[in-house]
C-alpha cells in the first residue's frame, strides 16, 4: 500500500475488501494474540496492517475492533501517514 487513498481504495473493492474484513474477524475470533497465531514478525505486520486499515475504514470498522483488542497501533504506520497528509 501506497497510502491510506490506496487503502481505501482496497477496501472499497467488491471482492478485497470484504475478504481482508472476514480474515480480521478470524483472527478476532480465535481468541488469542497475533503473535500466537502468526508469530513475532507476522504479528507485527498485522498490527501495521490494521493500523493503516483502521485510519482508512475509521473507528468502528473491524480493523480498529483488531487494534483494540491487541491494544496498540503501530507508531511508525502513524508516522508514516501523518508524512503523507502534510501532519509532520
Amino acid at each position: 500500500m501506497r497510502g491510506l487513498e490506496e487503502a481505501r481504495r482496497y477496501l472499497a473493492h467488491p471482492v478485497l475488501g470484504p475478504r481482508l474484513e472476514a480474515a480480521t474477524r478470524c483472527v478476532l475470533q480465535a481468541g488469542v494474540p497475533p503473535p500466537v497465531i502468526f508469530g513475532q514478525l507476522d504479528a507485527m505486520k498485522f498490527i501495521s496492517c490494521m493500523t493503516l486499515f483502521a485510519q482508512a475504514g475509521g473507528a468502528d470498522s473491524v480493523f480498529a475492533d483488531a487494534l483494540r483488542t491487541c491494544g496498540l497501533e503501530d507508531r511508525l504506520t502513524l508516522e508514516a501517514l501523518s508524512i503523507e497528509s502534510g501532519g509532520a
